[in-house]
């Protein structure tokens, strides 16, 4: 009877080499001699998941644990992602505050040398007010000359095409229209 549990390490070690093919595949351009090594690398990637037993049920018993195990990874990246996130924006508000606290700074260190340009020295560094023009046009595009205008070219609906033709038949779609169906496996 063939043993159907992977040890953590048997799962680690075949994710880690998915991974890695998948990361060298992604650095293949799209030349006729990387098409070849990337056909050669999905194929080195099918052979992994073939070694993970001999018959289908062990097969698909042991690649879900390497699929759970992928997803699990995920998961946790995109917590980690979120931690990130609040911590940038914890750190973006830091910042604001230092900025306006420095602002407040020179203006007081202008305002007591009577000099509009003056910079404030320290050991840490220089403070100085920078500033940059610019011509802001009004919200109301028509009241915008022709001149100043981009015009890109029309933008399909694609959300509107697939709510409003999903049932209509193959046969009464628009001119170079078909309909696909996106097939996914899930697992519970």
């Amino acid at each position: 009877m063939e043993q159907h549990i992977l040890t953590t390490g048997q799962i680690e070690d075949t994710l880690a080499y998915i991974s890695d093919m998948e990361a060298r595949i992604d650095l293949l351009t799209d030349s006729g001699e990387d098409i070849v090594r990337a056909d050669a690398m999905i194929e080195k990637i099918n052979e992994a998941l073939d070694a993970l037993g001999e018959s289908i049920p062990a097969k698909a018993e042991r690649a879900v644990y390497v699929l759970r195990a992928a997803e699990s990874r995920r998961d946790l990246m995109k917590k980690h992602e979120a931690q990130l996130k609040a911590r940038r924006a914890r750190e973006e508000k830091t910042i604001e505050r230092v900025r306006d606290v420095v602002a407040r700074l020179l203006a007081a260190h202008k305002e007591h040398q009577s000099d509009p340009k003056a910079k404030l020295q320290t050991d840490a560094g220089t403070i100085y007010e920078t500033s940059r023009t610019r011509v802001v046009g009004p919200d109301d595009i028509s009241l915008w000359p022709a001149e100043f205008l981009r015009h890109r070219g029309p933008e399909p609906d694609k959300s509107k095409v697939d709510r409003e033709l999903r049932n209509t038949p193959e046969d009464e779609l628009p001119q170079g229209f078909t309909r696909v169906t996106k097939r996914s496996t899930s697992v519970r």
